[in-house]
């Protein structure tokens, strides 16, 4: 396929992550439209989460009014045999109340449009707060219950899991510093799941890596001749948008 027709797209995280994990369902919803998509238990579970995330941050909410409106609004995230586990995972979590609670808050549920290369990106920061010595924290609420670097020698598979999920905020960081909103010191998973936060020092290099990976995967994708479906079969059942349509699952 020729470059051309990417020409005006603009790209995000979750595009390339969508084409690396199975090119196929990335060209049925990107480049041919497909208009059956079908919505996911987890998915519904996350956005569901993120929102009172959102009304929290945003004032709507406040700390003692967060385990009745969990409860209250749990129906709309919709029916899955591992809902009780989810539910419960949930409820100890904001009856623990919010850890991160930061005093300057700079953006929540922020957009940000930038550059990656000579590509337009753009990306939704969950929540981006001033730290005490003046630099900014990239707060993202993660679902996955992602786990501390283990800093041995050769790295785990949690290590690598970890490093593929900080490819989105350090290209957030590359964003927030190119529009001038300031220095990002740290990177921040908020797993709520698991009712932890795993704080990772930003580094020059690592960002640069991660451009390099988006600017790749584009090429990636305006090279392709042909989009091949996933070998992943959890994915293919449970998780692709597409999985009702696609003739490959």
């Amino acid at each position: 396929m020729s470059s051309v027709m990417f020409s005006d797209w603009v790209w995000s995280y979750s595009r390339l992550t969508l084409y690396e994990q199975c090119p196929y369902a990335f060209a049925l919803k990107y480049i041919y439209g497909e208009p059956n998509e079908q919505t996911n238990f987890y998915a519904g579970f996350g956005s569901y989460m993120h929102r009172i995330h959102e009304l929290f941050y945003t004032g709507v909410l406040k700390q003692e009014d967060l385990v009745q409106y969990y409860i209250e609004h749990f129906d709309e995230v919709g029916p899955h045999k591992g809902r009780s586990k989810y539910f419960v995972e949930g409820l100890n979590y904001f009856e623990g109340g919010i850890k991160v609670v930061p005093s300057s808050i700079v953006g929540v549920e922020k957009r940000i449009n930038f550059k990656v290369g000579d590509y337009d990106f753009t990306g939704i920061i969950d929540l981006l707060y001033e730290n005490e010595d003046g630099t900014l924290t990239i707060c993202d609420h993660k679902s996955h219950p992602l786990q501390p670097r283990s800093n041995r020698k050769k790295p785990t598979a949690s290590d690598r899991e970890l490093d593929s999920y900080l490819k989105q905020l350090y290209l957030y960081s590359h964003g927030v510093r190119q529009l001038g909103l300031g220095d990002v010191g740290v990177l921040q998973f908020n797993c709520f799941r698991i009712a932890k936060t795993l704080d990772n020092i930003r580094l020059e290099e690592k960002e640069e890596e991660a451009v390099e990976w988006a600017v790749k995967t584009i090429h990636d994708v305006e090279n392709a001749s042909t989009f091949y479906p996933s070998e992943d079969w959890f994915y293919c059942h449970n998780l692709c948008d597409h999985r009702q349509v696609c003739e490959y699952k």
